[in-house]
């Protein structure tokens, strides 16, 4: 486990074969790699920010459950317009219990409804 204090750091996982998980513990929680690319950072209003290169990270709020996890295993597909991307992101809202979230035009997260 390392602790970060203040600033941003890149990590580069492989799976261990003896089964050690390696996280990144912050204030708000910890970052549980499972084999893969990623960086944590401290911003400076005081949020974890994480970004994810390849593969997948657990997030482990310091405070309350894991977010989403009604849909965390729910598989989506479909056939989605490419050319409007507005549209690729309401549809699957249309048959699943999800939604997405603009945060700014080009940040938009999905999740549950």
């Amino acid at each position: 486990m390392l602790r970060l204090h203040a600033g941003r750091i890149f990590v580069a996982t492989h799976p261990d074969p003896l089964g050690r998980p390696f996280s990144v513990e912050t204030p708000q929680g910890r970052v549980l790699a499972l084999g893969t690319r990623f960086s944590v950072q401290l911003a400076a209003d005081g949020t974890t920010r994480v970004a994810v290169m390849e593969a997948a990270v657990r997030l482990l709020p310091a405070h309350g459950e894991p977010r989403d996890p009604r849909v965390a295993g729910l598989r989506v597909s479909g056939a989605f317009p490419l050319d409007d991307t507005d549209r690729a992101l309401a549809a699957p809202a249309q048959g699943f219990p999800v939604q997405a979230r603009y945060r700014t035009r080009f940040w938009v997260d999905v999740g549950p409804r």
